[in-house]
């Protein structure tokens, strides 16, 4: 029976030191893997590189190159599910996946030949607890944020206009946790033409990295577009702004409403539509 675990993002990263810390003798047969779409951010190769020397062992990369579409459910079937049951063969595994106690999904479908297990639920590891340890790791050894720090500006300014009597005051309501997830220009670190990622994190790649928005609008011809009703060559000025400001003001009322004693679903890395298990989690 091989033990091995899928590693793309902070849940997993967070199922993988739980397990270092709770159970050294899995810990010691515990295979790690990755797979890489050949269109990962390159935030995303560089955390990749040192995961190695974090977790000292070993971090096997699967190649998951595959064309995109959406009928072909790329990023979960081809590009991350048939490498990875490419590289187990026929061997009977258990799979420990990066699903938190705070979600109600159940992953990778387990089978004759792979069971699931769940480190972060038999631990009660929610997500505010998944940050701490996260947090908790030297800067170079955590999964990237994609830190947006334009729209965090434009967030302040929203602020000051909606609450003249409190200007300057978004920070101080700001949690270190808000700050990372809802000021990030992505939500998840896979895949840059993602075709599930939404308005503003295409924004955030067209002022970040304009090579690969060049990349992700060549797959575009006459009559299609990457994300439906959404062609990229009509991204103009004008219509960055009203998305990054559509953005900002949804920031604003969230961490208004947070602040105030409400509960507000984040909109954050663990909400983005995904198979859950090897999509940056």
């Amino acid at each position: 029976m091989r033990h091995v675990l899928g590693l793309s993002g902070k849940d997993s990263l967070a199922a993988a030191l739980i397990i270092k810390a709770h159970d050294p003798e899995l810990w010691e047969s515990l295979e790690i893997f990755t797979t890489l779409t050949g269109a990962d951010y390159p935030e995303t190769l560089q955390w990749i590189s040192v995961v190695p020397e974090l977790m000292g062992k070993e971090l096997v990369t699967i190649d998951g190159n595959a064309l995109p579409s959406r009928n072909a459910r790329y990023c979960t079937r081809e590009a991350k599910l048939q490498p990875f049951e490419q590289w187990l063969g026929k061997d009977a595994a258990t799979l420990y996946t990066g699903i938190r106690a705070d979600e109600f999904r159940v992953g990778y479908k387990a089978n004759d030949q792979v069971l699931s297990e769940f480190p972060l639920v038999k631990y009660e590891m929610d997500l505010a607890k998944v940050w701490l340890l996260i947090l908790a790791l030297p800067v170079q050894y955590r999964p990237p944020t994609f830190y947006w720090a334009e729209m965090h500006q434009l967030c302040r300014d929203v602020w000051d206009e909606q609450s003249p009597l409190f200007t300057g005051e978004f920070d101080r309501l700001l949690t270190f946790t808000q700050k990372v997830i809802l000021m990030a220009g992505r939500s998840r670190p896979n895949c840059f033409f993602c075709f599930n990622q939404r308005r503003y994190e295409v924004v955030w790649m067209y002022e970040t990295h304009p090579d690969l928005f060049e990349r992700m609008q060549s797959f575009e011809t006459l009559g299609y577009s990457w994300i439906s009703d959404f062609p990229l060559a009509d991204l103009s000025d004008a219509k960055r702004y009203e998305i990054k400001l559509r953005r900002a003001k949804t920031i604003v009322k969230a961490v208004t409403t947070a602040a105030f004693g409400a509960a507000v679903e984040s909109d954050g890395f663990e909400s983005m539509t995904s198979c859950g298990l090897f999509c940056g989690k």
